[in-house]
């Protein structure tokens, strides 16, 4: 029998409970492996209907691997979590913004009719195209607002375009 390299693809060397796998750090033919868990997230998009209930649920770490900016605030708007995609793209580090009241002092630009007076609404889930204001720079963004009904959570979500 030729021996074959593995491609991490399922082989018929695979089975599913108290399976059998090849042992691909040291070339032995075989060994035993029992209780194998396999944890899958599921990365929500930007637009998925259900995403507030998914970043309520989501570890600091789970929030960094998003592909696009959150903001998450209490009721009171202060900032508890900002992601790194948020971090870098805005150029504000976390330790400045969270604890802060987000629309008077980490983004007064945004303490307007068009964002702030909005999660005013008893519930929210609203898109709209918006320019941030960064280093006076014009930055066009799709901001997503969220504040889902008898959550203590809000979040603003932003696609750098």
């Amino acid at each position: 029998m030729a021996h074959r390299q593995p491609t991490g693809l399922p082989s018929e060397l695979d089975h599913v409970g108290g399976s059998q796998f090849p042992n691909l750090a040291t070339g032995d033919p075989l060994v035993r492996q029992e209780n194998i868990r396999i944890s899958v997230i599921d990365v929500p998009s930007f637009d998925a209907p259900s995403i507030a209930s998914q970043l309520n649920c989501m570890s600091d770490g789970e929030l960094d691997a998003l592909p696009f900016g959150v903001i998450e605030m209490n009721l009171q708007f202060k900032v508890l979590r900002i992601n790194t995609t948020q971090s870098r793209q805005s150029k504000l580090p976390p330790d400045r913004v969270i604890g802060q009241h987000f629309f008077r002092d980490v983004a007064p630009w945004a303490n307007n009719r068009d964002v702030a007076k909005r999660y005013q609404l008893d519930s929210l889930d609203e898109t709209i195209e918006y320019t941030l204001p960064i280093n006076m720079q014009p930055n066009p963004v799709t901001l997503r607002m969220l504040k889902p009904a008898y959550n203590e959570r809000m979040y603003l979500l932003v696609t750098w375009l």
